[in-house]
């Protein structure tokens, strides 16, 4: 299992890039961290509140990460999750986008240990570099004898590495300012 989850994340990073004829719109990589609630859960706040830390690419209007996170902060039950989260952006107007993600991942320790994500954000870009994104979403968790689903809402700063005067920034720039 480790090693097709390894296969599977060294060709969407490494390989894809190198599949494009020439680039037509912008791609980067980008490290995004956030903090999220789940909504529908009875408990504490540290036992409501996680949080979540995604490495990825953007190829244009879609990104694929690989997110790590912690499910709660209550001591002794944390669970720690690892997920693949590909996003494709529906809207976009100057500095604002709405994207749709959908994920699959695995929860460390859990009896539900298989988890599923699907999440609508909404996203300012003050800059090319910086992004701010408020979303909402749903994590459906399986396991061999039971399955639960859990409602959450979140915020996350997301960083994207692009090369000063590259041709990667010029199109990032035309993309928000159209």
């Amino acid at each position: 299992m480790n090693k097709a989850i390894f296969l599977v994340v060294f060709q969407l990073f490494f390989l894809g890039a190198y599949c494009q004829e020439k680039e037509k719109e912008p791609h980067y990589n980008y490290i995004s961290f956030g903090t999220c609630v789940f909504t529908n859960a009875i408990g504490t706040l540290k036992e409501k509140v996680f949080m979540t830390t995604e490495f990825g690419k953007t190829f244009g209007i879609f990104d694929i990460g690989l997110m790590v996170g912690r499910l709660n902060f209550a001591k002794g039950d944390s669970l720690f999750f690892t997920e693949i989260v590909p996003a494709i952006n529906g809207f976009s107007k100057r500095r604002f986008s709405e994207a749709l993600t959908l994920g699959v991942g695995h929860v460390f320790g859990a009896k539900q240990n298989f988890l599923k994500e699907i999440t609508n954000s909404i996203n300012y870009a003050p800059t090319n570099r910086i992004v701010l994104t408020v979303f909402q979403g749903n994590y459906f968790l399986d396991g061999k004898f039971s399955t639960s689903k859990s409602q959450f809402m979140g915020l996350s700063v997301t960083y994207n590495f692009i090369a000063k005067n590259s041709e990667t920034s010029a199109l990032k720039k035309k993309s928000v300012l159209n």
